[in-house]
């Protein structure tokens, strides 16, 4: 999937959690069914509706080092506004409780209810 693909299937769904790849870049959706995302610290967050676009999204994703374990991670807001971080999948809600709090996150995503769990 390249990246104009990943911002329509986002626009639709309200976010996606992708895994990077480059050489060439590509993303993948991620298909965990259970467990729970939590963004990691320094995203960008509060990006207009209108300015959510391929070169603002390349940007943030060449900006940072998504190595095993880390994926790329975007949802919308109450406000129709964006937040693209680098989220990490954790098995158990205590621990992704724990990297939320410590990561100053408003939320974390509990992937089998599909809901996000505010903190």
């Amino acid at each position: 999937m390249n990246i104009s693909e990943v911002i329509a299937e986002s626009l639709v769904n309200g976010g996606g959690t992708y895994s990077v790849a480059s050489q060439p870049m590509r993303f993948e959706k991620t298909i965990h069914e259970f467990g729970f995302y939590v963004s990691r610290p320094n995203g960008v967050e509060n990006l207009p509706f209108a300015a959510l676009s391929t070169d603002v999204l390349m940007d943030v994703v060449l900006a940072r080092h998504y190595d095993s374990g880390l994926y790329l991670g975007l949802w919308k807001d109450e406000n129709n506004n964006w937040s693209i971080d680098e989220t990490e999948w954790f098995l158990f809600k205590d621990a992704a409780i724990a990297a939320g709090i410590r990561n100053n996150q408003r939320a974390i995503w509990d992937i089998e209810n599909g809901e996000a769990i505010t903190l």
